[in-house]
């Protein structure tokens, strides 16, 4: 194990972490850990627009000729540069260009600038620039919830009034290694619709009741928590009375402006909502 062949990077590695937590107040919590396999770890919390978000920094075996990996501890996607739900971090420092003298300290403020980059404030999202491209295709294969935005629903919501919610029937299938996928079935009441999608085979789905949120803009809107949408729901209040999903234990909702949708589910668990998000 390296830190038995190299116990002073060992302190080094301690002791760069512990200084950050001392002068960094966005980093709260940095506890030194050894995990099963006798892999050393950090748990560390970091603090991102009032939120405490939980990782930990493993590293591994071939420390510090291999660099060290940061994954959320709690299994949640929070940024655009992490390899699916509770997945790695994509961060400046990687395999492609690791250099043995970056330390783990580095790698949590790399962390925080990522994330603190792509929301810079509670309701904004931003775009942190990818040192990689990839295709739509391969940023799907790592995501198992995902969701279709046909060119017939974006041209129908295209022309929808915005600040309003509209109620709609959501499809969703089972796909191999336990992916699901999602669409918008139709838009208004159930049995009589004022649109339906018709590029899609009707499957054996039953699909269920959905809130369709058009949205002025999409640019900028990050949700991350239940009480998030619930804002931006609330905000499509008419006469005081915000719209409302049909059922009290999950629902789906998708906000949308006239380009783009972007497709959460919420379920009620454990006395309190979780929310996923389907990636289109």
């Amino acid at each position: 194990m390296w830190f038995i062949h190299n116990p002073e990077r060992l302190k080094t590695e301690v002791t760069d972490i512990e200084s950050l937590r001392a002068s960094a107040p966005w980093l709260v919590i940095a506890t030194p850990r050894m995990m099963p396999g006798l892999q050393f770890a950090v748990e560390f919390d970091i603090v991102v627009n009032g939120d405490a978000l939980p990782f930990t920094l493993t590293y591994p075996a071939f420390f510090p000729e291999t660099p060290p990996s940061v994954l959320p501890r709690d299994g949640r996607h929070y940024s655009n540069h992490q390899w699916g739900q509770g997945g790695e971090f994509c961060l400046e420092y990687r395999t492609d260009n690791w250099d043995p003298a970056v330390t783990g300290a580095m790698m949590i403020e790399s962390a925080y600038r990522l994330l603190s980059g792509e929301q810079p404030a509670l309701d904004r999202r931003a775009i942190v620039p990818s040192a990689h491209q990839t295709t739509l295709g391969q940023q799907l294969r790592s995501a198992s919830c995902r969701a279709f935005l046909t060119r017939g629903l974006r041209d129908y919501v295209a022309a929808l009034e915005s600040g309003c919610g509209y109620p709609c029937h959501i499809v969703e299938t089972l796909g191999p290694r336990r992916t699901w996928t999602a669409y918008v079935a139709s838009i208004g009441p159930l049995t009589t619709p004022v649109w339906q999608e018709d590029t899609i085979p009707p499957g054996d789905s039953q699909g269920s009741p959905g809130l369709l949120v058009r949205l002025p803009s999409l640019d900028g809107v990050v949700v991350s928590e239940q009480e998030h949408l619930d804002r931006i729901v609330a905000s499509m209040a008419v006469g005081g009375e915000a719209p409302a999903n049909d059922t009290a234990t999950s629902r789906f909702t998708v906000l949308a402006d006239a380009t783009t949708a972007q497709f959460y589910y919420s379920f009620f668990h454990e006395a309190t909502w979780k929310l996923l998000h389907y990636r289109t």
